[in-house]
């Protein structure tokens, strides 16, 4: 077999010379124009064709499932066709429709500027890439939400998103949220700093439409560090913050004038502080959820002053307390008023020790008057009422029963020269029925 193909190729080489050499000049001219002319044809045909394939973006694989032989089949696209044998006639059709699927999808996908609008409603302009929003565009969204601005990969990167009520939020954008610099306007507020995920996070103001304004370091919309609260009424809260109020050292400015400083928690003094009222009144001392609880001092501009343990503002316990008329109290204290065992120092000098209730000096105790006089026994209303003495100055004593301070009953006179009286008293002054010398 092969000797007879060798033998057939030499035979047809051999006429193909003699015919050659037959040929006259122009006939052989002839010939080497029309190969050349047609080996160029061919040349042109092939690149045009494969400009066709590359501009339409379909590879040879699609030619062959689509049926759109060329007359290119290389061994590649034989492998493939042996491949497509072995399927079944289903199994092609799905596969060409897929195929022609993806091919179309291909072709349909937008570059560069156009505009789209997706199944359900949503309308896009701008710079495309691969189909997506990819530079400068807009957005508007089926809510009648709009977004305008820089996009990549289809998010909106830096630009301004509005809703359909008016709110708006502006600035950079990372996961379709606010992130970075911008600003967020609502209904009963607008927001201005560095944003986290479309929350204040970092320096930052908040203006409220209702007059409240804040600013400084927020977390969560939500002072949160060092910062400013102003309300619309004209108070002032600066200091550190925790979740919008004051936590840390603060100071707050009442519009009358009047200031705190101190701790707070809670927005509330909350350790040691002091309050500075407009009027002159002054509060210092240990302080829990905003009042006075513990050791403390209130003075107001008239001299009076209350001083010692306190709880919910009065004082209550070991204390002081100084009225405007100059008289001072220090002892056990209720409610801002002695109660318990204690001593009154009088404006004129006097001083008065014992039991007080209410306030009022009631029960046993002594008197010492500014001459040197001692009153000594029960009392009531400053004055002994029952048994009780009186040393004077000058050494004379009175003892007995005793109403409304005079000597009253029984009792008795003793002189500092030894004498004595004894017997029944009516206002200081013995009966003569009952007088009697010891």
């Amino acid at each position: 077999m092969d000797i007879n193909i060798d033998l057939h190729f030499s035979y047809a080489i051999t006429k193909f010379k003699s015919y050659f050499l037959s040929l006259t000049d122009l006939q052989k001219k002839t010939i080497a124009i029309a190969s050349l002319a047609i080996g160029f044809l061919t040349l042109c045909y092939l690149v045009s064709r494969y400009c066709f394939f590359k501009a339409d973006k379909t590879d040879m694989d699609d030619l062959i499932d689509l049926d759109l032989d060329f007359g290119m089949k290389d061994d590649k696209d034989e492998k493939l066709h042996d491949e497509s044998d072995d399927l079944n006639e289903e199994e092609q059709i799905d596969r060409s429709k897929r195929k022609l699927k993806e091919s179309q999808s291909k072709r349909t996908k937008l570059n560069g500027p156009g505009e789209k609008k997706l199944s359900d409603g949503t309308i896009e302009k701008g710079e495309f890439t691969e189909d997506k929003l990819n530079g400068n565009g807009t957005r508007v969204l089926p809510d009648g939400t709009t977004e305008e601005g820089v996009f990549r990969a289809g998010r909106l990167e830096k630009g301004k998103r509005t809703f359909l009520n008016g709110d708006f939020h502006e600035g950079e954008f990372k996961e379709n949220e606010l992130t970075g610099p911008g600003t967020r306007v609502e209904a009963n507020a607008k927001y201005v700093g560095e944003f986290a995920f479309g929350r204040l996070k970092g320096q930052g103001t908040i203006t409220f439409r209702n007059g409240h304004e804040q600013k400084g370091e927020f977390k969560g919309d939500q002072l949160d560090g060092q910062g400013t609260f102003i309300h619309q009424d004209g108070r002032k809260e600066q200091g550190i913050f925790k979740e919008g109020q004051l936590n840390g050292p603060g100071e707050v400015t009442f519009p009358d004038g009047t200031v705190m400083k101190g701790d707070f928690q809670h927005g509330l003094l909350c350790g040691h502080g002091t309050i500075e009222y407009s009027s002159g009144t002054f509060w210092i001392g240990v302080f829990q959820s905003g009042r006075l609880n513990g050791e403390g001092l209130i003075k107001d501009p008239l001299g009076e002053s209350l001083e010692g343990n306190f709880t919910n503002d009065e004082l209550n316990g070991h204390g002081q307390r100084t009225y405007a008329d100059g008289t001072v109290d220090v002892g056990t204290f209720k409610d801002n008023k002695l109660n318990g065992y204690g001593c009154r120092l009088l404006q004129d000098g006097a001083t008065i020790e014992g039991d007080f209730e209410e306030g009022e000096f009631q029960g046993f105790g002594v008197k010492t008057l500014p001459n040197g006089e001692v009153h000594k026994g029960n009392f009531k209303n400053y004055l002994l009422n029952g048994k009780g003495s009186i040393t004077f100055s000058d050494g004379d004593r009175w003892k007995g029963h005793f109403v409304d301070g005079h000597l009253h009953g029984e009792g008795k006179k003793i002189f500092a020269n030894k004498k004595r009286l004894a017997g029944k008293f009516k206002n200081d002054e013995i009966t003569l029925s009952s007088l009697y010398r010891l």
